[in-house]
């Protein structure tokens, strides 16, 4: 299971709940953070955004390797406190609530990929040089895609889900609805039809 999978839903939920209109933006900045299959930090401590742990953390910490940009082009390795969260649903609430220190305030603002991106680079999420086009490049590879294609993949299954119901009409006397819905009619249905 990739970034996109682990985190699509939960971030969805809690950014209507928290106000913020640009969730695919915050996805392309966890895969941007922690990379599309995710990360030491992710996958283990469920710290999908790199959230540091300041003094005012009261939660489980890990100190580990990490690398700023504080001159352009050049990495420096560091080793730094994160956050630690208990599952995957927690670190994006816990993404929200970092969110609400006051220097990210204007980031509730964003209303696009490329407006998001800007402000939270701005407000100084992270010291690369290049994070407001990393944001972006990652939406544009994998998460714009991968939302196009779960549409088509959903046509695709509706699809074929109809054809299953007209073929079990013509075999037997179900008279369902043509519609590409997996319903307790078309499975029952379908079980029927296996079993005889």
């Amino acid at each position: 299971m990739n970034t996109i999978e682990k985190l699509r839903d939960y971030i969805y939920k809690y950014a209507k709940e928290y106000g913020y209109e640009v969730p695919d933006a915050i996805l392309a900045q966890a895969i941007t953070e922690s990379g599309i299959n995710g990360s030491g930090l992710s996958n283990k401590y469920n710290n999908w955004w790199g959230m540091k742990a300041g003094a005012d953390w009261k939660g489980k910490t890990v100190t580990l390797k990490t690398r700023e940009e504080y001159v352009k082009g050049v990495l420096t390795p560091i080793y730094a406190k994160f956050r630690v969260y208990e599952n995957t649903e927690q670190g994006v609430i816990g993404y929200f609530e970092f969110l609400k220190y006051t220097r990210y305030k204007d980031v509730k603002n964003a209303k696009s990929v490329e407006d998001f991106a800007e402000k939270i680079r701005s407000a100084g999420w992270a010291t690369s040089f290049s994070y407001r086009e990393s944001i972006i490049k990652n939406y544009n590879k994998y998460v714009k895609n991968y939302a196009e294609n779960t549409t088509k993949d959903k046509e695709s299954v509706k699809e074929a889900v109809k054809l299953l119901q007209q073929r079990l009409n013509e075999y037997g006397d179900y008279k369902l609805a043509v519609d590409g819905i997996i319903g307790p009619k078309t499975t029952e249905a379908y079980n029927k039809y296996r079993r005889s």
